[in-house]
């Protein structure tokens, strides 16, 4: 575990991958992010007092969070609602992009585009097939992707 935020070396992978699949360069994004799954609402008040930062900041956090499809989009004064339970949703919503994008699927590609250990790769994979994202397994070559880029 890493001595200053207390993540395994997988989980920082996994947050460098996601940090540049989302296009943010804001060391507190990860965090921010963590913690918006984590609460399952997010305002940008709510970011100034947790993160003691200033308001344009905490906008501009939410507007990347809400072009991510991490958060719904505001209604009036209420917190926005945060759209995965859990930082596994948000990985898999990062999985359908990219299979989609490339128009292949396999284990590896997963593993290796998002930093994840192969257990978790093999649980998307099932997801993404049960989804009817991509097809039924094939021996040993790539999934077929059923979906295209919209």
């Amino acid at each position: 575990c890493c001595p200053h935020c207390g993540h395994s070396l997988a989980q920082y992978r996994l947050m460098n991958k996601v940090e540049m699949q989302c296009g943010e360069d804001d060391d507190l994004y990860l965090e921010i992010l963590t913690f918006a799954i984590d609460t399952g609402s997010i305002s940008a008040s709510l970011l100034q007092r947790r993160f003691k930062i200033g308001y344009s900041r905490a906008a501009r956090f939410m507007d990347t969070l809400e072009a991510n499809d991490v958060i719904g989009p505001a209604d009036g004064a209420k917190p926005c609602k945060v759209l995965f339970d859990n930082m596994f949703d948000f990985v898999y919503s990062l999985a359908v992009k990219l299979v989609i994008s490339k128009q292949k699927a396999s284990t590896s590609l997963i593993q290796k585009e998002l930093g994840i250990d192969k257990e978790n790769a093999i649980k998307i994979i099932d997801r993404l097939e049960l989804h009817g994202i991509i097809g039924p397994a094939n021996g040993a070559k790539a999934r077929i992707v059923l979906r295209h880029e919209e």
